[in-house]
């Protein structure tokens, strides 16, 4: 998935694992972005970094991953 933040605020990305819990992976500042590697299914929530604030989820699928290594995008903003 590729993760972009265009919002003026940084942001956490967390993956959301089969057992609920949530385990950090990145922190994305303004206008940055990453490309995290992931599996089909996989679930993945950004939070505002500075308070936590939940803001969007995103769900790894397999169309994503049959697109000939072309990433999901996940915008957040």
């Amino acid at each position: 998935i590729r993760f972009i933040n265009v919002r003026n605020r940084p942001v956490r990305i967390l993956w959301v694992g089969f057992d609920g819990n949530e385990r950090p992976y990145a922190e994305l500042t303004e206008g940055q972005e990453i490309i995290q590697p992931t599996f089909i299914a996989h679930r993945w929530l950004v939070r505002d970094a500075g308070d936590g604030t939940p803001l969007v989820a995103f769900i790894s699928t397999r169309s994503a991953a049959r697109s000939n290594g072309t990433p999901q995008i996940a915008l957040i903003g």
